[in-house]
């Protein structure tokens, strides 16, 4: 499971309640309440790996990669733009990395026609930030969206297995995570239990997991099969 942050911004917010295609719809519609709520949840949902495709392709601090995030979001979502967004030809997560590269390279050709000094054009893999360019700006776009996905299952997991009384379930999970090299005897004594429980904890808290994981997909994805390549890609589960 991947782990990291880079910015706070739009993190920690839920807005998988519906199919991320259906808010696409909502913002294409002629309901401005509804439009400016759809794009609300969006634009907090995607922050993430959207701000990290940019810190990995120009060459921008971490302030102005925000700001033209910001931009890319109220650019994308408007609903001249949305109500040609076709479901059919494609994943919603494709929509938005197509969109977000054809936002730069109009950004780009914008900038290239001022003045010498007025823009700043794309940067090429190799000048972007090392941890970045090794990996690359779609790479690090799909990161950001696992991260993403995965923070928010989390943080419902724990929810969910406090409301059942469960704590111990996800203080076991907790502890193995956060040690990898630890064995069930180890995690046992940390969280005094014992390893029969950290195999059953384990086992109850990956599932649940997994099965948030699932729903979190299923928002944007259309059928079963694009949900298990979906989680293949973005964990290799």
């Amino acid at each position: 499971m991947v782990r990291g942050q880079d910015t706070s911004i739009g993190a920690g917010q839920s807005a998988f309640g519906q199919t991320q295609w259906g808010k696409i719809l909502a913002v294409a519609a002629s309901d401005p309440a509804a439009a400016q709520a759809a794009i609300a949840e969006l634009s907090a949902a995607y922050w993430r790996p959207v701000y990290r495709f940019v810190r990995a392709a120009w060459r921008k601090s971490n302030e102005d990669a925000k700001d033209l995030t910001q931009e890319f979001f109220a650019t994308v979502f408007q609903p001249r733009l949305l109500s040609r967004a076709d479901p059919k030809r494609g994943g919603f997560r494709n929509y938005l990395l197509a969109s977000l590269r054809n936002f730069l390279s109009d950004r780009a050709r914008h900038d290239a026609g001022l003045k010498r000094g007025g823009g700043a054009a794309p940067a090429p893999i190799e000048s972007a930030d090392p941890a970045s360019a090794a990996a690359g700006p779609e790479r690090e776009f799909t990161r950001g969206w696992a991260e993403g996905l995965l923070a928010e299952a989390l943080a419902e997991l724990e929810r969910s297995l406090a409301a059942r009384g469960r704590e111990r379930v996800f203080r076991v999970f907790k502890a193995s995570c956060e040690d990898d090299g630890a064995s069930y005897r180890d995690v046992a004594e940390r969280c005094g239990v014992s390893v029969t429980d950290v195999t059953n904890f384990l086992f109850e808290a990956r599932r649940e997991l997994r099965r948030l994981l699932e729903a979190r997909v299923a928002a944007y994805a259309g059928s079963r099969t694009e949900i298990e390549a979906e989680l293949r890609e973005l964990f290799g589960a």
